[in-house]
């Protein structure tokens, strides 16, 4: 008995630990990266990105000022949801964007 009371107090240090491991934030190279170049705002969504990644930073690029662009590329390793996954980006493009444009191999 006394491991079982001993497991949720060691559990709510380590879950402090974490929290205060992860507060700063993290981030991956090109996962939701907002960069400028030329005057032009580019949110980067392009690291092993999916339907719910990319439809959030269509999101977001939506909610920035000025002409919205994207170009999508062929959201990879959806098995069976492969076609639900493509149609709700593309729908979601639709209304957060001016000029969508795809690129697929």
């Amino acid at each position: 008995m006394l491991a079982v009371l001993r497991a949720p107090v060691q559990v709510l240090a380590e879950a402090g630990e974490i929290a205060a491991a992860l507060a700063p934030g993290w981030s991956a190279p090109h996962r939701t990266e907002i960069v400028e170049v030329g005057g032009v705002l580019i949110v980067d969504d392009s690291y092993h990105a999916s339907p719910v990644s990319t439809i959030a930073a269509l999101e977001l690029l939506k909610s920035l000022p000025g002409r919205h662009v994207a170009v999508l590329g062929e959201l990879l390793e959806l098995g069976d949801e492969h076609t639900l996954g493509h149609c709700a980006v593309g729908r979601a493009a639709a209304e957060a964007v001016a000029l969508p444009s795809t690129t697929a191999p």
